[in-house]
């Protein structure tokens, strides 16, 4: 069945990626969570994006957020994030996106998470709103469990066109796998590569090879 799932999104995926454009870029993440009481946390994480085939700071975006886990595997979450796009000689662009999103465990390490996602531009008017579906697979690769594999692919739909760039429609597929160590009860590393294949509008859509690194602190 997985091979049957794979076959099918590479067939669909095939034509948009033979004309894409490619360019690589690192990615590199702090998350961090702070545990309120048995069913609430506040969450933080930084994330600092490499322009195309520089190791230059691209894109910074800053994010908070409250979740609550409900019963059944099921967990809410609401964030804010303030992201800035550096530009060269031109002001850098400000996003102010405010997130909610709704996560379900599945069964055999699968997980999925829904979130609908508002965002304000700086000197823009309009309001773009996006959903970002993902799915998620963990597989322990130690008996201890403090080593895992992380498969997970996530989808970004635009819902409306505005006029500071967004365009109604596929915006971008993010497929990543990572492998997870857990060093302590309190701190994670994980290297990762994702594939990020964006949707342009004009001209050809973009192949995004990603490396990654993630620290996670938990307290």
């Amino acid at each position: 069945m997985k091979t049957a799932l794979l076959l099918a999104a590479a067939l669909i995926l095939a034509p948009a990626t033979a004309r894409a454009d490619d360019d690589a870029q690192l990615w590199l993440i702090m998350a961090s969570d702070v545990k309120l009481d048995s069913n609430d946390s506040l969450t933080a994480n930084i994330i600092y994006r490499s322009r195309p085939d520089e190791l230059e700071a691209g894109q910074r975006i800053l994010r908070a957020g409250l979740s609550h886990k409900l019963r059944g595997g099921i967990s809410i979450a609401f964030t804010y994030a303030h992201v800035q796009s550096f530009i060269d000689n031109a002001p850098d662009g400000i996003q102010h996106r405010l997130g909610q999103s709704i996560g379900m465990t599945l069964g055999k390490g699968f997980d999925a998470r829904i979130q609908a996602e508002e965002i304000f531009a700086r000197g823009a008017d309009d309001i773009g709103f996006r959903t970002r579906g993902r799915l998620r697979w963990v597989h322990p690769l130690n008996q201890n469990g403090d080593i895992d594999l992380q498969l997970s692919d996530e989808l970004i739909l635009s819902v409306n066109d505005t006029d500071w760039g967004q365009n109604a429609g596929w915006a971008a597929n993010r497929t990543s796998a990572a492998v997870h160590f857990k060093l302590d009860d309190h701190i994670g590393i994980a290297p990762s590569y994702t594939w990020q294949l964006i949707n342009r509008q004009t001209g050809a859509n973009r192949n995004d090879h990603i490396l990654g690194l993630t620290v996670d602190t938990h307290f």
